[in-house]
């Protein structure tokens, strides 16, 4: 855990952070988390959705909660009146060579809205992405591109698989360290990020993700 003194030292980078902490005194203990669980999507039509998932991403379904009924989760959920007669329908799906488990949820009572919001890169507003680690960068950028209902997060011509920048050590700054103190992790993290080659794409239902790779022998 960082201490007052590791964030003084980190400079403008964390500047009103300590102020900040002396203000808000938390007694309770923070959660101690044991992994990541699950990314919810809202969706249309459960079926629909599994066969969309499948196609986008080779999304193998695990097990599923036809038309489940369960006062407690939707308690949960915040609908605090009327628990009792919620319904949905949710379906879990494992993404293949990673850890990242989908769950689709069709809500049949209560009803909320139908239309999916689809936001910009830099708009404020939830989970803005989520970053798939791909071994095949150039190709996957083909087939995302024939994927019905998939949009690429810019629809010019001129958009494609891009490389990061270079990035220096100096331009990294980890939240232990004073900014005049590089170290190794310093070098190592530059390095990595200028390797990255990317895209970004919004699917059906207006969760944006992106693909990523990390491979300097791959060509721009």
């Amino acid at each position: 855990m960082k201490t007052k003194e590791m964030i003084s030292s980190a400079g403008p980078l964390c500047a009103g952070l300590e102020e900040e902490a002396e203000v808000v005194q938390v007694h309770p203990a923070p959660p101690r988390f044991t992994g990541l669980s699950h990314i919810c999507v809202l969706v249309e039509h459960i079926r629909t959705a599994v066969a969309y998932y499948w196609q986008l991403l080779g999304a193998e379904p695990d097990y599923c909660l036809p038309y489940w009924q369960n006062e407690g989760y939707f308690q949960a959920s915040g609908f605090l009146e009327d628990p009792e007669h919620g319904e949905v329908s949710i379906a879990y799906l494992q993404v293949p060579g990673t850890t990242l488990t989908l769950e689709l949820v069709q809500y049949h009572y209560p009803i909320g809205r139908k239309t999916p919001l689809f936001f910009r890169a830099n708009d404020v507003s939830g989970v803005r992405h989520v970053t798939l680690q791909v071994e095949n960068i150039d190709e996957a950028f083909a087939y995302i591109k024939t994927v019905p209902d998939t949009r690429l997060i810019n629809e010019t011509e001129a958009y494609r698989v891009f490389r990061h920048s270079p990035t220096t050590p100096e331009q990294v700054c980890y939240f232990d360290q004073d900014l005049c103190k590089a170290d190794a992790r310093n070098d190592e993290t530059a390095r990595r990020l200028s390797q990255i080659r990317s895209f970004s794409f919004l699917d059906k239902y207006g969760l944006q993700w992106e693909f990523e790779q990390s491979d300097p022998d791959q060509g721009v």
